[in-house]
C-alpha cells in the first residue's frame, strides 16, 4: 500500500502535468522529481515538485 504522503505528490504530479499540458508548458519528469514550466510569469504555476528527500538527478534549469 502506498503512504499517504505518496498518494499526495502522485495526485499533486498528475494535476501538474495536466495544467502544463493545458497551457502548452514543459514539464520534465524525472525518477525522484518533476519540474513544470508553464511560461507564465508567477510562481503559482511554475513548480518544482520532489519526489523524494534526496535527489540524484540534480541540474541548473536554465532560463532562456
Amino acid at each position: 500500500m502506498i503512504a499517504n504522503q505518496q498518494l499526495v505528490i502522485n495526485n499533486l504530479e498528475e494535476k501538474i502535468r495536466i495544467f502544463t499540458h493545458a497551457v502548452n508548458g514543459k514539464l520534465i519528469k524525472e525518477e525522484d522529481f518533476v519540474l513544470a514550466n508553464t511560461e507564465i510569469p508567477t510562481d503559482t504555476f511554475n513548480i518544482l515538485l520532489p519526489k523524494s528527500s534526496h535527489i540524484k538527478n540534480a541540474f541548473n534549469p536554465k532560463k532562456k
